[in-house]
């Protein structure tokens, strides 16, 4: 038995205590997790879990063969629809589930076109949200997920340390220059893609955190640049951030600032522990940003769970209700943005076990190059 069958089994019978005729999968995260194959977005594909055992992938003809090669669960039946489209694909649902009147669970990751064609081929059924049953799953990763995330964190942390290492070769680049040579990096590492756009923010658009990625600025001598980056490994994501002066010296304010934020992250996973929720994690951290008088510059969440997407649950922000278990993986990313000057992020993946917190990345942490 794999352990997309283990999985499988698990939603099966999570089907039966839900009272749900069978849950609808789209290509994507969740189908990567269940199955072994993520699919295409624009290839029509739906899968189809009952809590009998049934498991079935809904495909056009022409691509029947690569479906069957990918899939890595045992037991999944393919179900062959004239057209790659949405439409023939929700029809082909349709006259396979158990019931046309019954309660299926559906993936939050169709399109709206799925949705809309399943919806007129099924006008009786009742339909909810896949995500609170496969959600809780996810969070907790097995051992073959904490393999694959501890490798993807060493190769990120290795693009994340050559690039430090060209020190002041780096001045007079463009953010763009050092983007494009961070995603050649992950690439000749192994990633099959980068995990998100990959973040080089220099000198003021450090303070962007949340609506910035690269441009055309120059890199200069003594400013920091916030390199925030992380690549898909074996389907997983990694994902780290370090603020970086390639050359020169800094001003005395920086210094300040990537001290607090260092301090803080150093918080931040001494403080993890089971039954901790994200919310007071996120107090924790904040706490210390605040003590060094940059509260109000504090303006992210500190963190986020990270596996088969760069951003997935628990949620570590004011007010997370997100109860932090062993088997998670999350970042913790404190940060401090001085509108118009700088911005400072120190961002590193934790493994929370039974004993503690297991640190994924050691690249430097240092502003420093070496």
């Amino acid at each position: 038995m794999t352990r997309f069958d283990t999985r499988l089994e698990r939603l099966e019978r999570a089907l039966v205590a839900a009272d749900a005729d069978g849950a609808v999968v789209a290509t994507g995260s969740n189908a990567r997790y269940l199955t072994g194959f993520a699919g295409e977005r624009d290839r029509a594909l739906l899968f189809v879990v009952t809590p009998d055992g049934e498991r079935l992938a809904v495909s056009p003809e022409q691509y029947t063969g690569q479906v069957r090669r990918a899939i890595r669960a045992d037991g999944v039946h393919l179900h062959s629809v004239p057209h790659n489209s949405a439409r023939s694909v929700a029809r082909g649902v349709a006259e396979r589930l158990p019931a046309s009147h019954g309660r299926y669970l559906i993936d939050e990751e169709l399109s709206a076109g799925e949705l809309y064609h399943l919806e007129r081929a099924l006008p009786d059924a009742t339909v909810d949200l896949l995500g609170p049953v496969v959600t809780p799953m996810r969070a907790t990763k097995d051992e073959s997920e904490r393999r694959a995330l501890r490798r993807a964190a060493r190769l990120t942390d290795e693009v994340s340390r050559a690039v430090r290492e060209e020190g002041a070769d780096v001045v007079g680049t463009t953010e763009r220059e050092l983007a494009v040579e961070i995603r050649a990096r992950l690439h000749e590492r192994g990633a099959e893609g980068v995990a998100f756009p990959v973040v080089v923010a220099s000198g003021p658009n450090g303070a962007l955190p949340t609506q910035y990625r690269h441009g055309d600025r120059t890199i200069e001598r003594g400013e920091p640049v916030v390199l925030d980056f992380g690549g898909f490994f074996d389907g997983y994501a990694s994902d780290q951030t370090r603020t970086v002066v390639f050359a020169g010296e800094p001003s005395a304010s920086y210094v300040e600032a990537h001290d607090a934020v260092r301090e803080a992250l150093q918080t931040g996973i001494d403080r993890v522990e089971p039954g901790t929720t994200g919310g007071e994690l996120d107090a924790a951290v904040r706490e210390v940003i605040t003590e060094h008088g940059y509260g109000d510059q504090f303006t992210t969440g500190t963190g986020h769970g990270v596996g088969l997407r760069a951003h997935e649950p628990p949620s570590i922000a004011p007010g997370s209700d997100d109860v932090l278990e062993p088997g998670m993986v999350f970042s913790v990313e404190p940060g401090i943005y001085v509108a118009g000057e700088f911005g400072v992020r120190l961002e590193t993946l934790v493994l929370l076990t039974e004993r503690g917190p297991e640190v994924l990345n050691d690249s430097p942490y240092t502003w420093r190059p070496p």
